[in-house]
């Protein structure tokens, strides 16, 4: 009974991630909607830093344009952008602007939240600066 128990609880893990595994290499393969669901999850609505991939998201775009160079999605100069930084480091980025994991985490709309801020300048106002003069590319405190 605990067998079946333990099988009936895993299934729904096994069938979720063996569907999204067909998802990818279907989006891979040029199937425009499937591409689109893809890059939503990975990029567009992952609403998350640490859920979001778009390194993955632009390489499995780049691979269903090969396969079907028909495709075209909104955002793509945004994929290439967001997929640029190499060394992206999402703890240590929380950590370094002080984002807390209520301040992240128990808001539906955290991350807009926090693109909000950004854009109006707030704890990331120094990023701002420095694409004007590189010499301030410095966090406050450096």
């Amino acid at each position: 009974m605990k067998i079946l128990l333990l099988l009936l609880f895993l299934y729904p893990i096994t069938f979720a991630q063996n569907n999204e595994k067909l998802l990818f290499e279907s989006a891979r393969q040029g199937n425009q909607d499937d591409l689109e669901t893809v890059l939503d999850i990975l990029l567009f609505r992952a609403n998350s830093l640490k859920r979001a991939d778009p390194k993955l998201a632009l390489e499995i775009y780049n691979d269903a344009k090969k396969v079907n160079p028909e495709i075209e999605i909104y955002g793509e100069s945004i994929l290439e952008m967001c997929a640029e930084p190499n060394d992206f480091d999402v703890e240590n980025f929380l950590i370094k602007y002080g984002i807390t994991g209520k301040e992240y985490y128990s808001k539906r709309y955290g991350i807009w939240q926090l693109a909000e801020e950004a854009s109006r300048g707030g704890r990331f106002s120094w990023v701002s600066r420095s694409h004007r003069d590189t010499k301030s590319a410095q966090p406050p405190g450096k």
